[in-house]
């Protein structure tokens, strides 16, 4: 089974209350400011802004993860392979269209996001 989270992977996330998918990348697994054992902050970015949120993973599989919010509320996190996007995230992303037809494979996706969505090195 591949680690998850997995750092160079571009996820799509999906929480309760949410009508259509979002996408992370960069995703860290961080020691929580509090100390608390068992929480931790998960870190990534949005490509509109970085997110930060205190809870736990509850579930890993071999391609994507549940984290669970101190609040309860849960994000499932699926990695983003290019069918997938081709299929239905592109309707939910600015030009998604034209990176989905400039894409050859998942890594080609992966790639370009990673450096159009550069890691800030503060992280």
């Amino acid at each position: 089974m591949a680690e998850q989270p997995n750092k160079k992977a571009l996820y799509t996330y999906h929480h309760e209350g949410c009508r259509c998918d979002g996408l992370a990348l960069h995703v860290i697994e961080r020691e929580t400011q509090y100390k608390i054992p068992g929480l931790i902050t998960l870190c990534f970015d949005g490509t509109d802004r970085g997110h930060m949120l205190d809870g736990k993973i509850i579930e890993r599989t071999e391609d994507g993860f549940t984290f669970q919010r101190e609040s309860g509320e849960l994000f499932s996190f699926q990695e983003c392979t290019l069918e997938r996007f081709k299929s239905s995230v592109y309707k939910n992303v600015g030009n998604g269209a034209n990176i989905a037809a400039a894409m050859a494979d998942t890594a080609d996706l992966w790639e370009w996001y990673r450096k159009e969505y550069p890691l800030d090195p503060t992280w």
